[in-house]
């Protein structure tokens, strides 16, 4: 049982996905999640990922960015740079 992509299974119906069981059990709304991380982990503003939306809280002030992966069979993302 993977994350997701499930639709990358080469033209087996059954998709046993994390994300897709959730959903089938009426779990999520969504097959998506999201992760929120820091440099540092603290106990007051932790690390989270959460299944089927994301944080609104934490987008405050801010706009979220959805990214594309390169093709339904990876999450490879196409990224220039990465700064931390």
């Amino acid at each position: 049982m993977g994350l997701g992509l499930g639709d990358s299974l080469g033209g087996n119906q059954n998709d046993y996905s994390f994300l897709s069981q959730l959903k089938e059990h009426g779990l999520i709304d969504k097959k998506i999640f999201s992760v929120y991380t820091q440099m540092r982990n603290e106990t007051a503003n932790p690390s989270q990922i959460r299944f089927g939306s994301h944080n609104e809280d934490l987008f405050q002030g801010k706009q979220l960015h959805w990214i594309n992966t390169l093709n339904d069979k990876t999450w490879q993302v196409k990224m220039a740079q990465i700064d931390f």
